[in-house]
């Protein structure tokens, strides 16, 4: 059993606390496949989700502790540049449950843990797709989409 990441506690606890019915989806056995994480049943329609959990590189906690000590650069930042990866393969997993008619989610989150060990996370961002070509509704209080 693999273990869960801060990500996916969270977005359970969230469909728990909206009432929404979900699974975990079976991890692949077949080498170089993967499957979303979840599915869950939204109006009577079915979905799929898949959760990336993004993580301070050395470089953006470097940037931070320099910005705690005072010390202010410029710097050059490829606007999306950790994401499109994330994004790129968040597609490839959903690609097959979509082409199949099912609207799927890709839900980004970051975590961190702080040096007083508190968890402290950001917004969820989504990415939706869905096979309708439906814009989806979303939730303004959490900025979860379903």
């Amino acid at each position: 059993m693999l273990r869960k990441t801060i990500s996916e506690r969270l977005v359970e606890e969230w469909l728990d606390r909206h009432k929404i019915e979900w699974h975990r989806i079976r991890v692949a056995i077949t080498p170089g496949h993967r499957r979303p994480d979840y599915a869950i049943r939204v109006g009577g329609h079915r979905c799929v989700i898949e959760v990336k959990e993004l993580t301070p590189s050395a470089e953006d906690k470097q940037l931070i502790e320099d910005a705690r000590a005072g010390i202010i650069e410029a710097r050059w930042v490829a606007p999306g540049k950790r994401l499109r990866p994330l994004i790129r393969s968040v597609e490839k997993q959903l690609r097959k449950f979509s082409s199949r008619g099912f609207a799927t989610i890709a839900c980004l989150q970051l975590s961190e843990r702080r040096n007083d060990s508190a968890l402290h996370t950001g917004p969820a961002r989504e990415v939706h797709r869905s096979a309708a070509g439906r814009r989806p509704h979303a939730d303004r209080t959490s900025g979860f989409t379903a």
